[in-house]
């Protein structure tokens, strides 16, 4: 909160009203110059913009697809760090293919954005992120790299996404954030990390079980939780992210991780699930497009909230597609306001519709989210 000073000619019938600053407080002297219909000076009290939050995204750009790098250009004012799927660990000795755009980097250059390229291990591979996270040598190697890549680039920080890690990795992995860490955060780098949602701690979870939340957020800058994937690409049909999900996702990561350091995952993508199989990917576009081709009712479950509907492929066999809206998006983005979480990321960029930035534009700026916009339609009915 500032405090400015101001010279105000104020009529005795104006400050009695009070409606000349709406500002307090105002020294005796000052209001009995008011009084006297003279000139007073006043202490003006400024409220404090809100603290602006974090937009993250994750630009990963399919030979020949334009929307990602297009998604990137019209919000450049939004987005404030960048998390482009350049780097790669390509087998189990740590070295690490590195690539990188040049229009990506000037344009975030001229907005101001920060580029965190993402590290991941090549395929998700179990076995070669365990051949890696087991050996100190290993793991300094790939620091190594990491360093005179960042270095090399005038890159901000790194974005770790190390998936499908081994439970039984639990501490190698952590041993290689803190060391990740005491190499760079001194340096001023950016040291970030993308974590599987859990809604509580199973150190043998398959999935999840490797990442230690509470000693993975003493080793970086932003703990990003990737609350989406509810149901997954080889399960059932269902919401990709529900608010409910997200909620419990969300309360437990907060319970473990500093609340300044959390970054919660959105999704921008959705699914087309067969009645047996691996479901396809769907971007907001195609699958409203695929829904007029197919004659087929979009649905709405306020319960999610979310979109979906079902039709019949060429050869008569169900289908079932959800996807994310813009009032999908407003309800996730209203829980991350609610639980003062200082921050998003996107999976991915240009998945979207155009109208999905407006309200993340509202939340970057630190503003409340009208309640309002929030979704309000009934079951079976798209609002």
């Amino acid at each position: 909160m500032r405090y400015l000073s101001a010279v105000r000619a104020l009529s005795p019938a104006r400050f009695l009203r009070g409606d000349a600053l709406h500002v307090h407080p105002v020294p005796m002297m000052g209001l009995l110059a008011c009084l006297m219909g003279l000139p007073a000076l006043l202490l003006v009290r400024e409220e404090a913009p809100p603290p602006e939050r974090k937009v993250i995204g994750y630009l990963f750009t399919p030979k020949g697809d334009p929307a990602p790098f297009e998604s990137v250009r019209r919000n450049s004012k939004t987005i404030t760090h960048l998390c482009p799927t350049w780097w790669e660990m390509v087998d189990g000795e740590g070295n690490i293919e590195a690539k990188s755009d040049p229009a990506v980097l000037e344009l975030a250059r001229q907005e101001g954005i920060a580029v965190l390229p993402l590290l991941a291990n090549k395929g998700f591979d179990k076995a070669l992120i365990h051949n890696i996270l087991v050996s100190p040598q290993r793991r300094a190697w790939v620091i190594d790299q990491i360093e005179t890549l960042l270095k090399a680039g005038g890159y901000e920080g790194i974005n770790i996404d190390f998936e499908a890690v081994p439970f039984k990795d639990r501490k190698y992995l952590t041993a290689f954030m803190r060391e990740l860490y005491a190499r760079l955060q001194p340096q001023g780098l950016l040291v970030t990390i993308d974590v599987p949602a859990k809604e509580k701690d199973n150190p043998k979870a398959a999935w999840s079980g490797a990442f230690d939340y509470v000693e993975l957020a003493k080793a970086c800058d932003h703990f990003m939780v990737m609350a989406y994937d509810e149901h997954w690409s080889t399960g059932s049909p269902g919401p990709v992210a529900s608010t409910a999900m997200v909620r419990r996702v969300m309360k437990y990561a907060a319970s473990a991780v500093p609340r300044e350091k959390l970054i919660m995952g959105v999704p921008f993508y959705g699914y087309d699930w067969p009645p047996k199989g691996r479901a396809k990917g769907m971007t907001h576009t195609k699958s409203i497009a695929l829904a007029r081709a197919k004659k087929a009712p979009i649905r709405w479950d306020k319960k999610a909230p979310s979109a979906w509907y079902r039709y019949l492929d060429g050869q008569g066999k169900p289908r079932t597609v959800w996807f994310e809206t813009r009032r999908s998006l407003e309800a996730r983005l209203t829980v991350a306001q609610e639980m003062e979480i200082p921050g998003i990321s996107i999976w991915r960029l240009g998945d979207e519709d155009a109208s999905f930035w407006e309200p993340i534009a509202t939340f970057r700026s630190g503003r409340t989210l009208i309640a309002e916009t929030v979704p309000a339609g009934k079951n079976g009915s798209l609002p």
